[in-house]
This record gives structure tokens, C-alpha cells and sequence, in this order.
């Protein structure tokens, strides 16, 4: 019963949030993520969900400076189950209000600067500890009508750690079918096969860290891996697209701290198989 209470109370919020999103956003990703049963180390089966939806609202645009200024919000549910009693199933949450500004550093230079305040906790118990600041500064160069180099740094959990990690790469519209983007860390390449049906390989990483209570104690839960995998684009209504991709995370890992002190080590979990669904507003 406990369970399927925590489930409706998530589909009741994924459904609000959706909603909202919609009436409120010119731009909007929705994704469902289901990651197969898998143990490793810490011999310990686990089940993984995933919800991500984030909307942007354009706020204010200046174009005789070149300068627009977006605010936006999202909300990521991730639910761990423990195929046993050694472990408590973990009901993850991040809450972000990404502000985005737009700017040109130079005549042929645009600038998207992104600073991303949020929470990031199991809402067990909500204090500083939950609060995380992530962000990103990237530029871009179009070299030709068909070519456009990217460079910039981000800082956040991608990789596990929160750290600084490189942003970059080329987007190449080889044909008017073909489009390669080779950006790192979500390099993306798709091939349309009808002008509503797209085909794709991506890949991104799968990191996150989270702040979680028990009792009088708090620690910090970490995860690390990689996603890749092929899909299916499909445009259902002007500038909307559903999606649905089948693929794979490797290089998994878990880690526990206390005040950033490993109680913990790096755990290894097994590769698991993925399916993702999602809904996209552009």
C-alpha cells in the first residue's frame, strides 16, 4: 500500500507538472526513463525510474544588443527499488529554476550564460545542505551555412562530482536529411526519413547527487554513468515531437559521503538496459 501510494502521488504530480508546463512554456522536455533490474558490488538489486520535464519562458529581448534573457523551471524524480530489505527504496528529487541570458560576445560570437540554483534532496528534510548551484557559459561560431563550432565550460553533477567539465563540438548539417552534432557531453545524430519522422543515436551522462535524511543523520547519495542509445522522433503538432529511444548505461557507480567525506567508495552497478520516452516542445 505504501508503495502504490508514493506511485499515485508521483503520476499525480508528473501530471500537474505537464500540464502547467505546457499552458506556460514556449520550450519543453518531458522524458520517462526505465532502467532494468541490476546489482553489482554492493550485492543489491535495483530498479531505477526516472522523470525529467523542464520548461523555458522567454522574459525579456533587447535585439539592438543582441541580449535575451529566459527563465525556466524543472522538476527530475528518480526512484530507486531495492529488490530486499538491506536497502530503503529512495524517492530522489531535484527542483532547478534555470535564468538563462543570451548576448553577443563579439558580431559573430553569441554567449548563452546559465546559472541553475536548485534543490536536490529526498524532501525527508529540507535545510543547505539540499541546496545546489549549477550553471554554464557557452559560445558558438557559425563557420558556414552548414557548419557551427560550439566551446564553453559547464559546472555541475553530470559526472557525479559536482566540477567544472569542457562543453564543445561541431553541429554539421551534412544533408538536408543528415545532421551531425558532435557536442560533448550529449553528442546527437539524426537522419530524417520524412519531413515528421526523424531517426537518431544520442548519448548523455547519466550523474546526479542528492541530499538524503534518515533520522538525525544526513549523507550525500551519488551516481555516475553514461547513456547511449537509438530512437524514433515523431512531430505530432507544430514545433511538438514525441520520441522514444531504446539503449544502454555503462560505467555505473554509487557512492555515499558524509560532510564530503566517503563512507562509501565508488560501488560498481551493473550496465543496465534503458527505454526512454518523452514529449518535446521547440
Amino acid at each position: 500500500m505504501k508503495k502504490m501510494n508514493r506511485w499515485s502521488a508521483m503520476i499525480t504530480v508528473m501530471i500537474i507538472c505537464v500540464a502547467l508546463a505546457v499552458q506556460a512554456s514556449e520550450r519543453l522536455n518531458t522524458t520517462y526513463t526505465y532502467l532494468t533490474p541490476s546489482d553489482g558490488e554492493f550485492e543489491d538489486e535495483v530498479e531505477q525510474h526516472e522523470f525529467k520535464i523542464e520548461g523555458v519562458l522567454p522574459v525579456m529581448s533587447a535585439d539592438e544588443y543582441g541580449f535575451d534573457l529566459a527563465v525556466g523551471a524543472a522538476y527530475q524524480a528518480n526512484v530507486w527499488t531495492f529488490d530486499n530489505n538491506r536497502f530503503d527504496d529512495l524517492d530522489l528529487h531535484k527542483i532547478k529554476v534555470p535564468i538563462a541570458a543570451t548576448f553577443q560576445a563579439t558580431d559573430e560570437i553569441p554567449v548563452r550564460a546559465t546559472l541553475t540554483p536548485g534543490i536536490h534532496s529526498d524532501f525527508e528534510d529540507v535545510d543547505d545542505e539540499d541546496f545546489r548551484l549549477e550553471g554554464s557559459v557557452v559560445g558558438s561560431y557559425r563557420y558556414s551555412e552548414v557548419m557551427k563550432f560550439v566551446l564553453g565550460v559547464g559546472f555541475g553533477e553530470e559526472f557525479g562530482d559536482p566540477e567544472a567539465f569542457p562543453i564543445g563540438g561541431v553541429s554539421w548539417q551534412a544533408t538536408d536529411e543528415l545532421k551531425v552534432d558532435l557536442f560533448f557531453p550529449k553528442p546527437k545524430i539524426s537522419y530524417s526519413i520524412h519531413e515528421d519522422l526523424r531517426l537518431y543515436a544520442a548519448g548523455e551522462p547519466a550523474g546526479g547527487e542528492w541530499n538524503v535524511g534518515e533520522g538525525d543523520r544526513e549523507f550525500d547519495v551519488q551516481q555516475k554513468g553514461y547513456r547511449f542509445g537509438v530512437g524514433v522522433e515523431y512531430q505530432v503538432a507544430d514545433d511538438g515531437w514525441l520520441y522514444a529511444m531504446v539503449g544502454g548505461e555503462w560505467g555505473r557507480e554509487v557512492s555515499v559521503a558524509v560532510n564530503e567525506e566517503e563512507i562509501v567508495g565508488d560501488q560498481d552497478v551493473d550496465d543496465a538496459v534503458l527505454i526512454q520516452i518523452g514529449f518535446r516542445l521547440d
